[in-house]
């Protein structure tokens, strides 16, 4: 089945937040629908896909397990304003991008912000990368999971056979996965980051956004994810309003 609110499958789970200290849950109705990565103290990075409208949109902050969330959490935060990307195209899922601006600035160890990466960075294939969510476990599955997972996947080549039926735009878009079946971003960690250790900065850096793929965990095909440093310019025009 081609998901086009894309899609952790065959990972492993995240016992400790500050491991992560920059994912977010994005909620309607206090229900989880994709992922975020904060990028600043009052804003979220995500897929324009996972925000049809802001009625009764709201993100869930320093958390590694949904069900530990009250009603009334102050881990909950409210968001303001939503920033779609201007040439956003839900068609060809060209410019997969959303700032969510949220009420409050974020303050506190846990809640920290994600590094960018530059605009001169290249990714090599073969790179290892990681991708984290809430997303299901399962593709027949028609809940999200409970708990924050994480998977460790590749950078892939865009004329290999796992990703030439899926790219569709180079300068915009990642292809990772692995070549083997059963491990993948699935339904739900739509928004969440793909993410790089720099070995030369020693950092984790956001260098993708889960964008979509044909299923989760499928042999034959990787899922896409939105490159972030192809954004940067208007990434920094909005948080700096």
């Amino acid at each position: 089945m081609f998901m086009k609110t894309a899609r952790i499958i065959g990972g492993e789970q995240v016992t400790v937040h500050q491991s992560w200290p920059w994912i977010v849950s994005i909620r309607r109705w206090r229900h989880h629908i994709c992922g975020g990565v904060i990028i600043s103290a009052s804003f979220i990075l995500t897929a324009a896909h996972c925000i049809p409208s802001i009625t009764g949109l709201s993100v869930a902050i320093g958390i590694t397990q949904q069900s530990s969330l009250t009603n009334n959490d102050s881990r909950i935060q409210v968001i303001t304003t939503v920033y779609l990307h201007p040439n956003w195209n839900p068609e060809k899922m060209h410019n997969d991008l959303a700032i969510l601006q949220l009420e409050h600035s974020l303050n506190g160890a846990l809640f920290n912000a994600i590094c960018l990466p530059l605009k001169t960075d290249v990714l090599l294939i073969g790179s290892e990368v990681i991708a984290i969510g809430f997303g299901r476990e399962k593709e027949s599955s028609t809940r999200s999971s409970d708990v924050l997972r994480q998977i460790k996947l590749r950078i892939l080549s865009h004329t290999s056979h796992t990703c030439k039926n899926e790219l569709t735009d180079t300068h915009t878009q990642i292809c990772a996965g692995l070549e083997i079946a059963g491990k993948d971003t699935c339904k739900g960690d739509s928004g969440g980051p793909l993410m790089y250790f720099s070995l030369v900065k020693h950092q984790f850096e956001l260098i993708g956004i889960v964008s979509y793929g044909t299923g989760c965990g499928h042999a034959n095909h990787a899922g896409i994810y939105t490159r972030v440093s192809a954004y940067l310019d208007w990434i920094e025009t909005i948080i700096k309003k």
